[in-house]
């Protein structure tokens, strides 16, 4: 499992730090991964409220999904107290259905957490890429859910 983690912290910080907001540029190229890329991104809820937004990377044997997340939103930046009932939502409006969730791995020197989703195994998934092979100007998106506003995309270009 730390093997997971430490080859998807890389990735995860890249990507999301480098995104940048084009003005809607659609980059017909990554329309296919895009698609996947939406249905795998999801939000997570703690007491039914929204909290944070992560994606889908992979399954574990027993059938349940590995979803990629902060860990500020999993756990107190200050205590490491755990945040209690997660649940997931894949859906455009944050609507359900929701995922039972639990963390499954804890970066202490990242701000990078993998929850184990209950029966998350049917959401697609978003295959980690390695960044060292993008070269600048090459096409990026994020799917997230900034300020609890619902599914958006954002793309923008490698830096």
């Amino acid at each position: 499992m730390k093997r997971i983690l430490v080859a998807v912290l890389t990735s995860f910080l890249a990507l999301t730090l480098l995104v940048g907001a084009h003005g809607g540029r659609v980059y017909s190229r990554f329309k296919p991964f895009e698609a996947e890329a939406k249905a795998a991104s999801g939000g997570i809820f703690v007491a039914g409220r929204f909290h944070c937004s992560g994606t889908e990377i992979g399954k574990t044997q027993d059938g349940n999904g590995i979803f990629l997340t902060a860990r500020h939103c999993v756990a107190d930046s200050q205590t490491n107290e755990l945040n209690k009932n997660f649940t997931v939502s894949f859906s455009e409006n944050e609507g359900g259905p929701y995922y039972g969730a639990r963390p499954l791995a804890l970066s202490l020197t990242d701000d990078l957490a993998l929850l184990e989703l209950k029966n998350g195994a049917s959401i697609p998934e978003v295959k980690i890429k390695d960044e060292r092979r993008l070269k600048t100007g090459e096409p990026i998106f994020n799917i997230s859910f900034p300020l609890g506003a619902g599914k958006i995309e954002f793309n923008g270009e490698y830096l």
